[in-house]
Protein backbone atom coordinates (compact mmCIF):
# COMPACT_ATOMS: atom_id res chain seq x y z
CA UNK A 1 0.00 0.00 0.00
CA UNK A 2 2.47 2.49 1.01
CA UNK A 3 4.51 1.89 -1.81
CA UNK A 4 1.75 2.70 -4.56
CA UNK A 5 0.49 5.73 -2.72
CA UNK A 6 3.97 7.22 -3.24
CA UNK A 7 3.88 6.45 -7.08
CA UNK A 8 0.26 7.73 -6.86
CA UNK A 9 0.99 10.83 -5.10
CA UNK A 10 3.69 11.11 -8.00
CA UNK A 11 1.08 11.66 -10.86
CA UNK A 12 1.63 7.70 -12.36
CA UNK A 13 -0.72 5.41 -13.69
CA UNK A 14 -0.87 2.48 -11.75
CA UNK A 15 -2.05 -1.09 -13.42
CA UNK A 16 -1.95 -4.78 -12.49
CA UNK A 17 -1.96 -7.16 -14.92
CA UNK A 18 -1.93 -11.18 -12.97
CA UNK A 19 -2.60 -14.82 -14.39
CA UNK A 20 -5.08 -15.42 -11.41
CA UNK A 21 -8.95 -15.36 -12.11
CA UNK A 22 -10.66 -12.01 -12.62
CA UNK A 23 -12.85 -12.68 -9.44
CA UNK A 24 -9.26 -12.43 -7.36
CA UNK A 25 -7.87 -10.15 -9.60
CA UNK A 26 -10.58 -7.86 -9.03
CA UNK A 27 -10.83 -8.35 -4.72
CA UNK A 28 -6.60 -7.91 -4.47
CA UNK A 29 -7.02 -4.64 -7.06
CA UNK A 30 -10.22 -3.18 -4.53
CA UNK A 31 -7.68 -3.56 -1.25
CA UNK A 32 -4.69 -2.13 -2.83
CA UNK A 33 -6.52 0.83 -4.54
CA UNK A 34 -5.88 -0.48 -8.05
CA UNK A 35 -8.28 1.03 -10.76
CA UNK A 36 -7.21 -0.52 -13.62
CA UNK A 37 -6.85 -4.44 -13.14
CA UNK A 38 -6.56 -7.49 -15.65
CA UNK A 39 -7.09 -11.02 -14.79
CA UNK A 40 -6.34 -14.15 -16.14
CA UNK A 41 -3.67 -12.45 -18.17
CA UNK A 42 -0.88 -14.95 -20.05
CA UNK A 43 2.63 -13.85 -20.92
CA UNK A 44 1.75 -13.03 -24.33
CA UNK A 45 -0.99 -10.53 -22.95
CA UNK A 46 1.07 -8.69 -20.61
CA UNK A 47 3.92 -8.24 -23.40
CA UNK A 48 1.07 -6.77 -25.59
CA UNK A 49 -0.50 -4.78 -22.56
CA UNK A 50 3.42 -2.78 -22.16
CA UNK A 51 3.41 -2.46 -26.31
CA UNK A 52 0.28 -0.95 -26.61
CA UNK A 53 0.92 1.56 -23.74
CA UNK A 54 4.31 2.21 -25.47
CA UNK A 55 2.30 2.84 -28.59
CA UNK A 56 0.33 5.53 -26.99
CA UNK A 57 3.27 6.96 -25.87
CA UNK A 58 3.74 5.94 -22.23
CA UNK A 59 6.71 5.27 -20.63
CA UNK A 60 6.23 2.24 -18.95
CA UNK A 61 8.03 0.39 -15.79
CA UNK A 62 7.10 -3.26 -15.68
CA UNK A 63 7.37 -4.99 -12.08
CA UNK A 64 7.29 -9.26 -11.88
CA UNK A 65 9.14 -11.94 -10.59
CA UNK A 66 7.83 -14.81 -12.49
CA UNK A 67 8.76 -16.48 -15.96
CA UNK A 68 5.63 -15.21 -17.39
CA UNK A 69 6.51 -11.94 -16.31
CA UNK A 70 9.94 -12.14 -18.79
CA UNK A 71 9.04 -10.74 -21.89
CA UNK A 72 7.00 -7.79 -20.68
CA UNK A 73 10.21 -6.80 -18.67
CA UNK A 74 12.14 -6.81 -21.54
CA UNK A 75 9.81 -4.80 -23.46
CA UNK A 76 9.42 -2.58 -21.29
CA UNK A 77 10.81 0.85 -20.70
CA UNK A 78 12.44 0.05 -17.54
CA UNK A 79 12.06 -3.59 -16.32
CA UNK A 80 11.85 -4.11 -12.59
CA UNK A 81 11.98 -7.69 -10.98
CA UNK A 82 12.27 -9.00 -7.28
CA UNK A 83 15.00 -10.47 -6.12
CA UNK A 84 13.44 -12.89 -4.55
CA UNK A 85 11.64 -14.25 -8.33
CA UNK A 86 13.31 -16.23 -10.88
CA UNK A 87 16.76 -15.46 -12.74
CA UNK A 88 14.88 -15.33 -15.96
CA UNK A 89 13.11 -12.43 -14.84
CA UNK A 90 15.88 -10.93 -13.28
CA UNK A 91 17.92 -11.27 -16.52
CA UNK A 92 15.50 -9.34 -18.50
CA UNK A 93 15.10 -6.47 -16.18
CA UNK A 94 17.43 -3.47 -16.04
CA UNK A 95 16.64 -2.95 -12.41
CA UNK A 96 16.15 -6.41 -9.39
CA UNK A 97 14.71 -5.29 -6.22
CA UNK A 98 16.98 -7.17 -4.17
CA UNK A 99 14.75 -7.85 -1.01
CA UNK A 100 11.34 -7.48 -3.35
CA UNK A 101 9.93 -4.74 -1.88
CA UNK A 102 7.84 -2.76 -3.49
CA UNK A 103 8.96 0.43 -2.14
CA UNK A 104 12.08 0.01 -4.19
CA UNK A 105 9.88 1.53 -6.83
CA UNK A 106 9.18 4.57 -5.59
CA UNK A 107 12.82 5.02 -4.00
CA UNK A 108 15.01 4.15 -7.03
CA UNK A 109 12.30 6.59 -8.48
CA UNK A 110 13.17 9.23 -6.38
CA UNK A 111 17.25 8.75 -6.78
CA UNK A 112 16.79 8.64 -10.49
CA UNK A 113 15.07 12.49 -10.19
CA UNK A 114 17.64 13.73 -7.88
CA UNK A 115 20.66 12.08 -10.01
CA UNK A 116 19.01 14.03 -13.02
CA UNK A 117 18.57 17.29 -11.06
CA UNK A 118 22.28 17.35 -9.78
CA UNK A 119 23.63 16.94 -13.50
CA UNK A 120 21.45 19.83 -14.60
CA UNK A 121 22.68 21.38 -12.15
CA UNK A 122 26.56 20.65 -12.79
CA UNK A 123 25.93 21.68 -16.43
CA UNK A 124 26.96 25.33 -17.02
CA UNK A 125 27.90 27.72 -20.05
CA UNK A 126 30.48 30.59 -20.03
CA UNK A 127 30.13 34.17 -22.16
CA UNK A 128 33.36 35.91 -22.31
CA UNK A 129 35.08 38.56 -24.08
CA UNK A 130 38.24 37.35 -25.96
CA UNK A 131 40.65 40.06 -24.39
CA UNK A 132 39.23 39.29 -20.90
CA UNK A 133 40.10 35.87 -21.18
CA UNK A 134 43.44 36.64 -22.75
CA UNK A 135 44.51 38.04 -19.19
CA UNK A 136 43.30 34.69 -17.03
CA UNK A 137 46.33 32.76 -18.95
CA UNK A 138 48.29 31.37 -15.77
CA UNK A 139 45.25 32.26 -13.18
CA UNK A 140 43.79 28.56 -13.10
CA UNK A 141 44.18 26.54 -9.82
CA UNK A 142 42.49 24.13 -11.48
CA UNK A 143 42.79 22.03 -15.31
CA UNK A 144 39.60 21.17 -15.45
CA UNK A 145 38.76 25.28 -14.94
CA UNK A 146 41.09 26.70 -16.67
CA UNK A 147 38.80 28.26 -19.38
CA UNK A 148 41.68 30.28 -21.41
CA UNK A 149 43.51 26.44 -21.22
CA UNK A 150 40.22 25.34 -22.47
CA UNK A 151 40.04 28.02 -25.38
CA UNK A 152 43.20 27.77 -25.89
CA UNK A 153 42.96 23.80 -26.49
CA UNK A 154 39.76 24.15 -28.97
CA UNK A 155 41.20 27.09 -31.19
CA UNK A 156 44.54 24.75 -31.90
CA UNK A 157 42.79 21.08 -31.98
CA UNK A 158 39.15 21.69 -33.00
CA UNK A 159 38.26 19.56 -30.27
CA UNK A 160 36.98 19.51 -26.86
CA UNK A 161 39.86 19.00 -23.98
CA UNK A 162 37.10 17.32 -21.48
CA UNK A 163 33.88 15.54 -23.37
CA UNK A 164 30.57 17.46 -22.44
CA UNK A 165 29.13 15.49 -19.60
CA UNK A 166 25.88 14.40 -22.00
CA UNK A 167 27.70 12.99 -24.40
CA UNK A 168 29.54 11.25 -21.67
CA UNK A 169 26.15 10.04 -20.68
CA UNK A 170 24.91 9.03 -23.98
CA UNK A 171 28.12 7.40 -24.59
CA UNK A 172 27.90 5.07 -21.13
CA UNK A 173 24.90 4.06 -22.35
CA UNK A 174 25.66 2.85 -25.22
CA UNK A 175 29.10 1.26 -24.58
CA UNK A 176 27.38 -0.65 -22.17
CA UNK A 177 25.10 -2.03 -24.49
CA UNK A 178 27.93 -3.04 -26.76
CA UNK A 179 29.61 -4.43 -23.52
CA UNK A 180 26.79 -6.74 -23.25
CA UNK A 181 26.60 -7.85 -26.77
CA UNK A 182 30.21 -8.39 -27.51
CA UNK A 183 30.55 -10.88 -24.31
CA UNK A 184 31.75 -8.61 -21.37
CA UNK A 185 34.86 -8.21 -19.93
CA UNK A 186 36.70 -11.54 -20.89
CA UNK A 187 35.81 -11.14 -24.32
CA UNK A 188 36.69 -7.24 -24.59
CA UNK A 189 40.00 -8.41 -22.67
CA UNK A 190 41.22 -11.10 -25.09
CA UNK A 191 40.15 -8.63 -28.31
CA UNK A 192 41.92 -5.55 -26.90
CA UNK A 193 44.77 -7.91 -26.32
CA UNK A 194 44.88 -9.04 -29.49
CA UNK A 195 45.13 -5.79 -31.03
CA UNK A 196 47.57 -4.44 -28.95
CA UNK A 197 49.89 -7.72 -29.95
CA UNK A 198 49.10 -7.16 -33.85
CA UNK A 199 49.85 -3.28 -33.46
CA UNK A 200 53.22 -3.96 -32.17
CA UNK A 201 54.34 -6.55 -34.16
CA UNK A 202 53.20 -4.55 -36.82
CA UNK A 203 54.67 -1.60 -36.50
CA UNK A 204 57.66 -3.19 -35.22
CA UNK A 205 57.90 -4.22 -38.15
CA UNK A 206 57.98 -1.42 -39.67
CA UNK A 207 60.80 -0.20 -37.27
CA UNK A 208 59.03 1.67 -34.40
CA UNK A 209 59.67 1.24 -30.69
CA UNK A 210 57.22 1.73 -28.28
CA UNK A 211 57.87 3.82 -25.73
CA UNK A 212 57.11 1.59 -22.43
CA UNK A 213 59.25 -1.93 -21.95
CA UNK A 214 56.80 -4.98 -22.53
CA UNK A 215 55.92 -5.53 -19.46
CA UNK A 216 54.44 -2.44 -18.42
CA UNK A 217 52.31 -1.79 -21.43
CA UNK A 218 49.10 -2.79 -20.76
CA UNK A 219 46.67 -3.14 -24.13
CA UNK A 220 44.62 -0.06 -24.29
CA UNK A 221 47.05 2.62 -25.49
CA UNK A 222 50.65 2.26 -27.04
CA UNK A 223 52.71 5.42 -27.11
CA UNK A 224 55.10 5.18 -29.80
CA UNK A 225 58.68 7.59 -30.12
CA UNK A 226 58.30 8.87 -33.02
CA UNK A 227 61.34 7.58 -35.84
CA UNK A 228 63.83 9.64 -36.60
CA UNK A 229 63.36 10.45 -40.23
CA UNK A 230 63.53 13.18 -42.41
CA UNK A 231 60.56 12.34 -44.25
CA UNK A 232 58.45 12.17 -40.67
CA UNK A 233 55.68 15.01 -39.84
CA UNK A 234 53.16 14.33 -37.26
CA UNK A 235 50.28 16.22 -38.95
CA UNK A 236 50.82 14.63 -42.37
CA UNK A 237 50.75 10.88 -40.52
CA UNK A 238 47.87 11.80 -38.40
CA UNK A 239 45.68 13.03 -41.70
CA UNK A 240 46.73 10.04 -43.97
CA UNK A 241 45.79 7.51 -41.20
CA UNK A 242 42.30 9.49 -40.57
CA UNK A 243 41.62 9.04 -44.53
CA UNK A 244 42.39 5.37 -43.99
CA UNK A 245 39.72 5.44 -40.85
CA UNK A 246 41.64 5.02 -38.04
CA UNK A 247 41.99 8.40 -35.13
CA UNK A 248 45.22 9.01 -33.63
CA UNK A 249 45.88 10.76 -30.54
CA UNK A 250 46.74 14.25 -31.62
CA UNK A 251 48.62 15.21 -27.95
CA UNK A 252 51.14 13.52 -25.78
CA UNK A 253 51.91 13.05 -22.43
CA UNK A 254 56.33 12.64 -22.69
CA UNK A 255 58.88 15.45 -23.29
CA UNK A 256 60.54 13.70 -25.84
CA UNK A 257 58.55 13.37 -29.01
CA UNK A 258 56.14 10.57 -29.79
CA UNK A 259 52.59 9.40 -30.65
CA UNK A 260 49.93 7.02 -29.43
CA UNK A 261 47.60 4.38 -31.05
CA UNK A 262 44.55 2.76 -29.19
CA UNK A 263 44.25 -0.76 -29.16
CA UNK A 264 40.48 -0.15 -28.32
CA UNK A 265 37.21 0.42 -29.92
CA UNK A 266 35.40 -1.57 -33.46
CA UNK A 267 38.70 -2.29 -34.67
CA UNK A 268 39.79 -6.53 -34.78
CA UNK A 269 42.74 -8.56 -36.04
CA UNK A 270 40.93 -8.60 -39.59
CA UNK A 271 41.35 -4.91 -39.96
CA UNK A 272 44.76 -4.34 -38.05
CA UNK A 273 46.71 -7.02 -40.07
CA UNK A 274 45.34 -5.69 -43.97
CA UNK A 275 46.48 -2.53 -42.24
CA UNK A 276 49.92 -3.55 -41.34
CA UNK A 277 50.38 -5.59 -45.06
CA UNK A 278 49.97 -2.39 -46.37
CA UNK A 279 52.24 -0.26 -44.27
CA UNK A 280 54.84 -2.57 -45.10
CA UNK A 281 54.22 -2.23 -48.76
CA UNK A 282 54.45 1.78 -48.32
CA UNK A 283 57.34 1.40 -45.55
CA UNK A 284 58.83 -0.64 -48.49
CA UNK A 285 58.47 1.97 -51.48
CA UNK A 286 59.37 4.85 -49.49
CA UNK A 287 62.30 3.37 -47.26
CA UNK A 288 61.90 2.42 -43.75
CA UNK A 289 61.74 4.83 -40.65
CA UNK A 290 65.19 4.31 -38.55
CA UNK A 291 64.74 1.77 -36.04
CA UNK A 292 66.46 4.15 -34.01
CA UNK A 293 63.83 6.97 -31.43
CA UNK A 294 64.67 10.20 -32.43
CA UNK A 295 66.78 11.65 -29.72
CA UNK A 296 66.72 15.22 -28.63
CA UNK A 297 69.19 17.31 -26.04
CA UNK A 298 68.10 18.43 -22.69
CA UNK A 299 67.56 22.20 -24.93
CA UNK A 300 65.22 20.66 -27.28
CA UNK A 301 63.45 18.85 -24.99
CA UNK A 302 62.89 21.63 -22.69
CA UNK A 303 62.26 24.32 -25.46
CA UNK A 304 59.59 21.55 -27.07
CA UNK A 305 57.92 21.39 -23.66
CA UNK A 306 57.81 25.23 -23.39
CA UNK A 307 56.37 25.86 -26.57
CA UNK A 308 54.17 23.00 -27.18
CA UNK A 309 53.38 21.83 -23.13
CA UNK A 310 50.05 23.46 -23.07
CA UNK A 311 48.48 21.80 -26.23
CA UNK A 312 49.83 18.84 -25.80
CA UNK A 313 48.41 17.50 -21.97
CA UNK A 314 45.16 15.96 -21.99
Amino acid sequence: MEALSALKVDGLRVIMATGDGLTTAKAVAAKLGIDEYHGEVKPADKLALVDKLQREGRIVAMAGEGINDAPALAKADVGVAMGTGTDVAMNSAQVTLVKGDLRGIAEARTISKETIANMKQNLGFAFIRNAVLAGCEGHSHSLAMDLFDQHAYMEATGQWRFTPPTHVMAALLEALRQFDEDGGQPARLARYTDNCRTLIDGLGALGLKPFLRAELQAPIIVTWHAPAHANYDFKRFYEAAKRRGFLLYPGKLTQVETFRVGCIGAIGAERDAAGGERGRRRAARDGNFDRQPARLSEQDRGQQWRQGGRNTRH
